[in-house]
């Protein structure tokens, strides 16, 4: 498809903010070294924590922005749906799981085994910061049954749906954390991510609310005060890492990326796409499968780099690492993608 063509069908604001969260990604990655769970909060756990808590909206975002897209717009057929959306994830994560799979074993000199493949391919063990792929295919799977929902979300079924999402995935964890309160159930996938999922397509279906597009940049701010600083106060007073605010499902999480979505979209409108954005937005789910690969080979003693070593200081490793790391992954999702069929495992 000529670049303009192509151009002609998309919103910058989607492209804009799948390129900006998959940065985000890779920050988190970088940035999680740093916040050492058995260490009292110091600079450098901080430092970690402040880039950690700064981007913690990306992957609700990832899942808002797929929402967006396949709840709303034209209805398909659901076997030409599975058809047409299935292989770009199945794929892919068979390719790159059988890949870090060997290359985990042949680094280590292990012997292979396709028994301890399949089952950790089965049950998600393969490489942990894989688990994105397997929730969204099961959104995937819902997506058609979950069309009529989004569309009928307005008004009071809206206010009444965010309240028990927020009180399942947000409050729910907060209460038993913070004060041992338990309240059954509530913790699925189904709590979490498919609240994202419907505000995703919510947001980018329905005009945005006044006070949300006016109040869009404080939320943010106090999304990340409350995720950064949260977690530093429960970090000091346990003497060990909580996790209860920087879950994906958090009140600060959750306001972070509500807020950047509507900066998005109130900052880049529904206007058409440039060609420059589109290339890197394409490239956006090749720099997540492969950027792990890269961190290992920059990171590790035995492949002789050992960047984050000789960076020092997470005040120049985070966003130099970072750096590297993203520019590495979308050259050679860049160079697999001009090779015929190896396009498909790096989604281009």
């Amino acid at each position: 498809m000529p670049a303009g063509a192509e151009a002609a069908g998309r919103l910058a604001y989607l492209d804009v903010l799948r390129v900006a969260a998959i940065a985000g990604v890779v920050v988190i990655h970088v940035a999680a070294r740093h916040v050492d769970v058995r260490a009292a909060p110091d600079l450098s756990w901080w430092t970690g924590n402040l880039w950690d808590a700064a981007v913690r909206w990306c992957v609700p975002v990832f899942v808002m922005l797929s929402g967006a897209l396949l709840l709303t717009g034209p209805e398909m057929p659901i076997g030409r749906f599975y058809a047409r959306r299935l292989p770009k994830i199945l794929v892919p994560l068979l390719f790159w799981s059988l890949a870090f799979y060997l290359f985990v074993k042949l680094s280590d000199h292990a012997p292979l085994e396709s028994g301890g493949f399949l089952g950790g391919l089965l049950g998600g063990g393969i490489l942990n910061r894989y688990w994105f792929l397997y929730m969204i295919l099961w959104l995937y799977l819902s997506a058609p049954f979950l069309r009529p929902v989004a569309v009928l979300l307005e008004g009071a079924y809206l206010r009444v749906f965010l309240c028990l999402w927020l009180l399942a995935s947000s409050l729910r964890p907060l209460l038993h954390s913070l004060w041992g309160i338990s309240i059954a159930g509530g913790d699925s996938l189904f709590a979490e991510y498919l609240g994202f999922f419907l505000l995703g397509a919510i947001l980018h279906r329905q005009q945005t609310p006044g006070w949300l597009a006016r109040g869009a940049l404080l939320l943010f701010v106090a999304g990340f005060l409350l995720t950064a600083v949260g977690t530093g106060l429960l970090q000091h007073a346990r003497e060990s890492f909580q996790d209860v605010f920087y879950r994906y499902g958090s009140p600060g999480v959750v306001a972070m990326a509500v807020g950047v979505f509507v900066i998005g979209k109130q900052r880049f409108g529904l206007r058409t796409t440039g060609d420059a954005v589109i290339r890197l937005a394409r490239l956006s789910f090749g720099i997540y499968l492969i950027h792990t690969f890269v961190q290992i080979v920059l990171d590790r003693p035995q492949y002789g780099i050992e960047l984050a070593r000789r960076l020092g200081s997470p005040l120049v490793d985070i966003p130099v690492q970072a750096v590297i790391v993203w520019g590495v992954s979308a050259a050679l999702a860049l160079a697999l993608g001009r090779i015929p069929w190896v396009s498909r495992v790096v989604g281009l």
